[in-house]
Order: structure tokens, then sequence, then C-alpha cells
């Protein structure tokens, strides 16, 4: 992703809702990103192009891959439809960064994953655990012997959070608070202490029950 920013791309946030803060930081990343903005609501898509100083908007996903000055298109989508989403982008010969989680289900991710290397594009996950410098320095740290083997890690996060919409019905998130949040931190144990030979799982009383 750094090589391509590198010169001038032109890049389709699709989403109006998290896919602003995609913007945001597409615009930090390079100087020299062509910035388009994709929705399925006209007037929500249109304010959001302007707020983000996007060259043009679309409206659906299929008009986005269809106009030759979009190389690459992130996908700020609910997460039961990012199957479906890459599905349509490498049909166009596009690469895709997609939110985190990759899918629902280990079926969809295969699909996915297949799907970019058929079309011989990019497919990428906004998961920014490994390039945080923290978590970088310690696994460097590790690898190289200088604090010996790793053999206990806590990791805490809290916080209070209701979900709506989509994000608030269990087929359509995929899970609860790990899958959407937690995916963070279990990346961050594997980069430290390696793949798991064995998982163990609680949780706490369930106050949310749509979830």
């Amino acid at each position: 992703a750094p090589a391509v920013l590198r010169k001038e791309v032109g890049i389709c946030v699709v989403g109006t809702g998290w896919g602003a803060l995609h913007c945001r930081y597409l615009r930090q990343a390079s100087p020299k990103v062509r910035l388009f903005v994709c929705g399925r609501n006209p007037q929500n898509t249109a304010r959001v192009a302007r707020a983000v100083g996007a060259e043009a908007h679309f409206i659906g996903l299929e008009q986005a891959v269809e106009d030759p000055r979009v190389q690459a298109l992130t996908l700020a989508l609910p997460h039961d439809v990012h199957r479906q989403a890459v599905s349509v982008v490498t049909a166009a010969r596009k690469h895709a960064l997609v939110e985190k989680p990759i899918a629902t289900t280990l079926e969809d991710a295969d699909a996915m994953i297949r799907d970019a290397s058929n079309a011989k594009t990019i497919l990428m996950v906004a998961e920014d655990m490994h390039f945080r410098p923290a978590v970088h320095e310690a696994s460097r740290l590790i690898q190289r012997g200088d604090i010996g083997e790793p053999l206990y890690l806590l990791a805490h996060a809290g916080g209070v959070r209701r979900p709506k919409g989509w994000a608030a019905e269990k087929d359509r998130m995929g899970g609860g608070v790990m899958i959407d949040i937690g995916v963070h931190y279990i990346r961050g144990l594997r980069l430290l202490l390696g793949e798991p030979d064995l998982v163990i799982a609680t949780r706490a009383m369930q106050i949310n029950t749509r979830m």
C-alpha cells in the first residue's frame, strides 16, 4: 500500500459513515491520491464528497469500479457484505482494502482471498496492529532474543459501547465485541507470542441480548 501511494492513484472510499475517516487517512498518507467517494444515498454521498474534497462521487459500487480513474477501493462497509463487495471489485481487476474483520465466516474469507489471487490484485485488511510502533519494537526485541521467551501477556481494553443498526445484529456483525474490536488485540497477541496451540475463552454476563 505505501508503494502504491508514492505515485498518483485514484482511490474510491465506499461507505459514507466510517469511510469519512478513511478519506482523512488517505489524504494524510499521500498528497498524490485522487480521492473519490461512493455511497447509496445521493444526498449523503454528495455531502461527504464535498466535505472531504473528493474529485467526484458515485452512487453504487458498480458505478465506482467501472470508472477508469479509480484503481483501488477502500471498503468501509458492514461486515456481512465484505465478500460480495470484494467480488465486485476483483472482477473489475481493481485493488481492495477491506475493513476488519475480513469477513463473518471462514468460507467468505477464503473466497475473497481466492478472488483477489485469481484477479492478481491486492486484497488488504485494515488492521493496524502490526504498524503500531510499540508493538513493532516489542516484536523486534523478542525475535532478537533481548528479553527472552515471553510466557504471559495481559491485554486489557474497556469502554462503553452501544452498537446500533447493522452493528447490533449478530448475523451481520458476525459476533460481538471480540470480532469487532477484539481482533486488534488478538493480532497483537499473535505478533508477540506466535500462533496458539489451544484457545480457551469465556465471557461475562450478556447485557446486550441482541449481540
